[in-house]
């Protein structure tokens, strides 16, 4: 454990029961650590966007046309693996494992299927480095239909590193973004 989170106190007998005032504890202690300063002003549901990446995807692929259509997990399903168009709302995402109070978003991007609202796609692995879109980018389309050609999995691949990580429905490779 860190410096900074207090240890769990002995249960009855010299056991290890956490109690409520621990638990709370550590608690803030986490959201405090995942809490960042912003470099401007914030509205107070939302957290800054970080830039990562100097580019955006491109907007334009020859030949997109001819690939297959995804707008829900059935059709996503019948092109596991395959360079697709996928069609949905563009939607900045957050990652965070536990995710406590406001959302903070650094740039990770789902996509969510415009035939079945329920499913979302993730825009790269969120391990990825590129999958932390600029800001510009991010707020760019964000709440727009737009469709992605790229790789689509039903499964985004594991982290190299054996992190844990979200293993759902991911777009591996982006070719463009067409708004």
């Amino acid at each position: 454990m860190s410096g900074d989170t207090p240890a769990p106190p002995p249960g009855p007998g010299g056991g290890s029961n956490v109690d409520d005032d621990w638990l709370a504890a550590a608690l803030a202690a986490v959201e405090a650590a995942e809490q960042e300063e912003p470099d401007e002003p914030v509205e107070p549901d939302r957290v800054v966007l970080e830039d990562r990446v100097a580019h955006s995807f491109p907007t334009s692929f020859a030949g997109a046309a001819a690939l297959p259509e995804v707008r829900s997990l059935a059709d996503l399903a019948d092109h596991d693996g395959a360079r697709v168009r996928l069609v949905g709302t563009w939607e900045p995402v957050d990652v965070r494992m536990l995710a406590l109070g406001a959302p903070v978003y650094r740039g990770h991007v789902r996509i969510r299927l415009v035939d079945e609202a329920s499913a979302a796609v993730l825009i790269l692995p969120m391990w990825a480095d590129a999958a932390r879109r600029s800001r510009a980018e991010v707020l760019r389309y964000e709440g727009s239909v737009v469709t992605v050609v790229g790789t689509a999995m039903t499964r985004a691949p594991e982290a190299p590193d054996g992190r844990a990580t979200a293993i759902g429905p991911c777009v591996v490779t982006v070719d463009a973004v067409l708004s």
